[in-house]
């Protein structure tokens, strides 16, 4: 029964992918430009802000993106990565952790599957995960969005690209990053802080990306 679901889900995402390649859909433009993003998010400022090579973006070819780090008064920091993709045939795929860091160097050493409530109310499902490079630990929240839609399963990502694209004319996706690296700090302490920085950024990030 699994392999057979394994076969399922893995013609389901051909399929998707061969629809993705022949369907035409129009772009989404973001609502402000993400280099517009707030340099100061509650307790958290502005400390760096870095620009990718060209060889790396010709890989993820981004519409546009944002890579800095937000620091506090009391040195915690934070690594905030968004990759915005308008959904034109010249933008790139979104990247999963899953497949990307192994190829730098690192490995997963846990990941979950949560749902974290907002200041506002709501709630967001995301990734808790834990990888390793050497002596250096990285703890990170992260999920994909589609079309305004928040998930955190690759498939079910590229599957949500696909009913946006059929019944919305639309295939734009995201993919928001929060890391904190420790060197034998509390992992909970981590945590606890990236979850932090979401809470004083969400209402940002919902103004920058579609919804």
């Amino acid at each position: 029964m699994r392999i057979h679901r394994y076969v399922l889900s893995i013609l389901l995402v051909g399929a998707a992918g061969l629809f993705m390649g022949l369907h035409t859909t129009v772009p989404t433009y973001l609502p402000v430009p993400l280099e517009d993003f707030p340099a100061s998010l509650a307790q958290w400022r502005l400390a760096r802000e870095e620009t990718f090579s060209p060889e790396l973006l010709k890989v993820l070819r981004p519409t546009d993106y944002l890579y800095r780090v937000y620091t506090t008064n009391n040195g915690d920091a934070v690594h905030l990565y968004i990759g915005y993709h308008d959904g034109t045939r010249n933008a790139g795929q979104i990247h999963s952790p899953k497949n990307c860091l192994p190829g730098g160097g690192w490995y997963e050493v846990s990941s979950r599957k949560t749902s974290l409530p907002l200041p506002d109310g709501s709630s967001i499902p995301l990734v808790e995960a834990v990888y390793k490079h050497g002596e250096t630990t990285e703890v990170m929240l992260y999920w994909f969005e589609a079309g305004g839609v928040e998930v955190t399963n690759e498939y079910a990502f590229k599957l949500k690209e696909v009913e946006n694209s059929i019944f919305r004319g639309r295939r734009d996706a995201a993919f928001v990053r929060i890391g904190v690296t420790t060197r034998g700090d509390s992992l909970d302490a981590a945590f606890q802080q990236a979850r932090r920085f979401l809470g004083d950024a969400w209402q940002s990030l919902r103004w920058h990306l579609p919804s």
